[in-house]
């Protein structure tokens, strides 16, 4: 694969109260890198993620949001994820 420096397989266990549950996350990237950076890249990942859709859903109430019908709700998340 031109220009790909690392494949990264994550796997997580989940354990919950009556069984246990395994997912496996793959990530391409084009810096070569430790275990130790493609853990932080990955966390790093989340990271932003989460600040993005906290941002939405605090300071523009996006989960509050009455526009349900029609092409409104998907031009206001474009207007949102512009501001």
């Amino acid at each position: 694969l031109p220009g790909v420096a690392a494949i990264v397989r994550v796997e997580t266990v989940a354990h919950l109260a009556d069984r246990s549950r395994t997912d496996t996350r793959y990530f391409i990237s084009s810096a070569a890198l430790t275990p130790e950076r493609a853990a932080e890249a990955v966390r790093g990942h989340w990271g932003i993620e989460n600040r993005l859709h906290w941002v939405l859903d605090v300071l523009f109430g996006d989960d509050q949001s009455r526009l349900r019908t029609g092409h409104g709700a998907t031009n206001m998340a474009v207007v949102r994820h512009f501001a």
